[in-house]
């Protein structure tokens, strides 16, 4: 990962920041969770260009994806302090277009919250 790193940055500098992405460190957990998220499928690219096999580049990127919608659009709603400006997101959406789990994590986000609100429920009338 080191390497990978060095590669991407080794010429980029950013408000004197060596590593860009670690920006996200002064914003509150909850936003940096969503931005971590979206890195990791922006990473992923480039591990693939540094030797990743093409089909575990695909079961990862896939799998990334598993929280994408909701991510994204909780970084839509939080522009100022999500990490917002590190992302391009018509050129992320595009790249993501063609993997299932990019469809499936709407499905996703709803069913958790689901399971989420039944187990409230249930502990209100075991309580």
């Amino acid at each position: 990962m080191a390497l990978t790193l060095k590669n991407i940055y080794q010429s980029k500098s950013t408000l004197g920041m060596t590593y860009p992405d670690a920006q996200n460190i002064h914003v509150s957990k909850i936003h940096r969770n969503v931005y971590a998220k979206l890195r990791v499928a922006r990473a992923l690219k480039e591990y693939r260009n540094n030797g990743l096999s093409y089909w575990k580049y695909l079961y990862c990127k896939n799998y990334a994806l598993n929280t994408f919608v909701p991510n994204i659009v909780k970084m839509l709603l939080n522009k100022k302090s999500s990490g917002y400006a590190y992302i391009k997101p018509f050129k992320l959406l595009a790249e993501s277009i063609l993997f299932p789990n990019f469809y499936l994590s709407f499905f996703y986000f709803i069913f958790r919250q689901a399971r989420k609100l039944f187990g409230r429920v249930v502990n209100f009338f075991i309580s």
